[in-house]
């Protein structure tokens, strides 16, 4: 049975093995990173914290022990600990951009506010009561309030899957290995796709290409990256399924990934050869008629206005700034990543990549 008692925020250890995440390094990397998986959700959560303070109903769940015998692993309330530990300044608000308003509010905090929620209620266990303790974690992460305990999103429940009840995620592994091994990804991106990620996409679409790269099954591919034959290609479309550009229509159309460089189908392969073997003995009205059918039967990717937001990333995408002086551009091109770009007017986006075309 836990027992009952208040502990210092500062005491309290973030738990660097949270499932919402990659493995982390350092409470500061964990931080950083639990607010690039979803910046609404943690910053409504501070706002929610600097304006009522810390509600004492909501216990923090705390496994003793740990490593050194005496740390006060959190292991539910992980968003709660760290947006306090940025509050009070045991953490360094530098590592992450903390919204104007929110660094207003916590310069204006009165020594009540400090005083009161320094100390928080924690329902403290023992490391032979760790079992029990994942199993209240897993169950708790169903309230729908972005101030309240945000939900598991599918890379998350896949990890804990895998991880604790020991079954195969070959997307998760695959998408994991891309974290650390691809050579198309910025660090913004590794630290939110590590947390939020259209892992059911990735599921189908590796499910497909497996065969397409000569491979039997997607664990084989996920056990094979990067060591695989069109590695490059294989990146591309993982990038593209992180940014959202490709989802289940496009990972179930005829000429998936084609472009990027993976071979067609087999199937695909004979019916076009088939095709071709035909037309070439029917004259070149015939020819073409049948190129023309062939055109028509293609899955392409939408079409969409120059001023569209999905236009401007997928020409940012492309680019790739060289030459002197280019430190702005890489950090505007960083930014574009960011969810919260998405609540930029289009045009505005269309002026900013104008700009960056320029400066090709």
């Amino acid at each position: 049975m836990p027992t009952t008692t208040s502990l210092s925020v500062q005491e309290l250890k973030l738990d660097l093995k949270n499932f919402r995440t990659i493995p982390q390094p350092s409470e500061a990397s964990a931080i950083s990173a639990l607010v690039s998986i979803n910046p609404d959700w943690f910053w409504a959560l501070t706002e929610s914290l600097l304006t009522d303070g810390y509600h004492l109903t909501e216990n923090i769940l705390v496994l003793a022990g740990g490593k050194s015998g005496t740390d006060m692993e959190v292991k539910e309330g992980n968003r709660r600990i760290a947006a306090l530990k940025l509050i009070y300044g045991y953490a360094r608000r530098s590592l992450v951009t903390v919204p104007a308003h929110l660094e207003v509010m916590i310069a204006g905090l009165a020594d009540d506010w400090k005083n009161a929620n320094r100390l928080v209620p924690c329902a403290v266990y023992q490391q032979n009561e760790s079992a029990a303790v994942d199993r209240i974690v897993q169950l708790t992460h169903g309230k729908g309030e972005k101030a309240g305990r945000n939900p598991w999103s599918a890379v998350p429940r896949a990890r804990h899957n895998r991880d604790r009840n020991g079954e195969s995620e070959p997307g998760l592994d695959l998408l994991e290995s891309y974290l650390k091994h691809g050579q198309n990804i910025t660090p913004y991106q590794k630290q939110r796709w590590a947390g939020e990620y259209s892992l059911s996409v990735l599921d189908e679409a590796a499910k497909r290409l497996a065969p397409r790269i000569g491979l039997t099954s997607s664990r084989e591919l996920a056990d094979g990256y990067p060591k695989i034959k069109y590695r490059a290609a294989l990146e591309k479309v993982l990038h593209a399924i992180g940014s959202e550009m490709v989802g289940f229509e496009e990972v179930r159309g005829a000429d998936f990934a084609v472009a990027d460089g993976i071979p067609a189908p087999a199937s695909q392969t004979s019916a076009n050869t088939a095709s071709s073997g035909s037309a070439s003995g029917q004259g070149t009205s015939s020819g073409t008629q049948q190129a023309s059918s062939s055109s028509k039967g293609a899955t392409k990717r939408k079409a969409v206005s120059v001023d569209d937001p999905r236009a401007v990333s997928r020409a940012l995408k492309k680019f790739a700034p060289v030459g002197n002086n280019r430190e702005k551009v890489v950090k505007l091109l960083n930014e574009s990543e960011n969810p919260q770009c998405r609540q930029i007017s289009p045009c505005l986006l269309f002026l900013t990549s104008k700009h960056v075309r320029a400066l090709r």
